[in-house]
């Protein structure tokens, strides 16, 4: 089992923190530990103090971490959650056309070519930021569960709500990138 980075970070057990808590408290502890000050070079202590920093910066892994902490095994594959089924699909869907877009984006070699494909690319464009509308408002809705739900409630549920944040976060950076990469 991992060290509890909670206590490593005097936090209390919590499935959400205001933005920027965890960053000043790995701060304030840092300090003492950092190698540099130390003098001891790359220090146990100090990789342990900056792992759970990452953990407790991530929702998803926090609430694994909070659920590893309680006893209940880590989830292996985690399930798309069902009512975000058709917004799984969709994504795929939206992020098939954007890849070849952006394929043809990069096999146009001259300033002609690149503006004869403007209409397909802004079509492209289209159902991306719409799915990424209706995905962070999703991942809002989320958070704002986490915000209250209670760290001792149902592993089930908690579990639950991981594989929720993990899967809208992973479908937003995705269509962040591809949104990116057609702005080019």
């Amino acid at each position: 089992m991992n060290p509890d980075a909670f206590a490593l970070l005097d936090l209390p057990r919590s499935l959400w923190f205001e933005p920027g808590l965890v960053e000043q408290r790995f701060r304030e502890r840092a300090a003492a530990l950092h190698p540099d000050r130390a003098g001891t070079g790359s220090t146990p202590a100090f990789a342990a103090l900056q792992n759970a920093a990452a953990v407790l910066s991530d929702p998803v892994r926090r609430i694994r971490h909070l659920l590893e902490l309680q006893g209940h095994p880590a989830r292996t594959s985690p399930a798309v959650p069902p009512d975000l089924q058709d917004i799984g699909f969709e994504a795929a869907g939206a992020l098939q056309a954007a890849a070849g877009r952006i394929r043809e984006l990069a096999e146009a070699n001259s300033p002609l070519a690149r503006a004869l494909l403007a209409s397909a690319i802004l079509e492209a464009r289209e159902p991306c930021e719409s799915l990424l509308d209706r995905i962070t408002q999703a991942r809002a809705r989320a958070e704002a569960q986490a915000r209250t739900t209670d760290p001792a409630a149902d592993p089930e549920s908690l579990g639950r709500l991981a594989d929720r944040l993990q899967y809208l976060a992973r479908w937003e950076v995705q269509l962040r990138e591809a949104l990116l990469r057609l702005s080019v």
